[in-house]
């Protein structure tokens, strides 16, 4: 009887249990949801720029260097010269002799450029030769080196083209009539550079190219 009654408050005490899980089970609360997302922080304002650095002052220009000197090596450069018509005397026509004592007439003649230019009287123009130079009937022409005669220079002439007599204004040295050369030797304006053609350049082009005092 007893074994019974002890039988019977176990299996009570097992049921009690499972009833009493059963219920806690079942009266559990569903788990929460999730909550919304928050919304993002506004961006935060953007820092004031630096200030810009003050430029640095400009360094001073430096100083142009000098010139160099004009190439004249070797160029020869008379004296103005007087007209003096010892050679040829005419009334129409008149030659002079200009020495050149720095060069024989076959170097002359074979291996420069010679230019011979012009003064006359009543005007401050320097003429190339050959020309008319200030006269409508006038023509001044040179020759130099195998010129058949036996001087050793230039020779230089003044012939009136429409056949009237030279006037002293045109021939004569105390009216302002004057004349000198400029000879260049081959490679005296300078070797390995291209060269201009001095003979189309003015008496004041080729002075300053030269350093020749005018």
């Amino acid at each position: 009887m007893k074994n019974l009654k002890n039988t019977i408050a176990k299996v009570m005490l097992v049921t009690f249990t499972i009833f009493s899980i059963s219920v806690t089970t079942s009266c559990a609360p569903d788990d929460g949801k999730d909550g919304t997302n928050g919304k993002d922080g506004t961006n935060g304002i953007n820092g004031i720029d630096g200030t810009n650095g003050t430029n640095g002052t400009n360094g001073t220009n430096g100083t142009n260097g000098t010139n160099g000197t004009n190439g004249n090596a070797n160029v020869i450069a008379s004296n103005w010269i007087d007209a003096n018509w010892g050679l040829r005397n005419e009334s129409t026509w008149k030659e002079m002799v200009i020495p050149v004592p720095e060069v024989s007439n076959t170097v002359l003649s074979n291996n420069c450029l010679v230019m011979v230019y012009a003064k006359q009287w009543g005007t401050s123009s320097i003429y190339t030769l050959p020309s008319s130079g200030r006269w409508s009937n006038v023509k001044y022409n040179y020759s130099f080196g195998n010129n058949g005669v036996a001087v050793q220079g230039i020779i230089l002439e003044i012939i009136s083209t429409d056949g009237v007599a030279l006037t002293e204004y045109q021939a004569d040295a105390y009216r302002g009539n004057r004349f000198r050369y400029v000879i260049i030797p081959e490679g005296g304006a300078g070797r390995g550079i291209a060269k201009p053609d001095f003979s189309k350049m003015s008496y004041q082009e080729i002075c300053t190219m030269f350093n020749i005092s005018q």
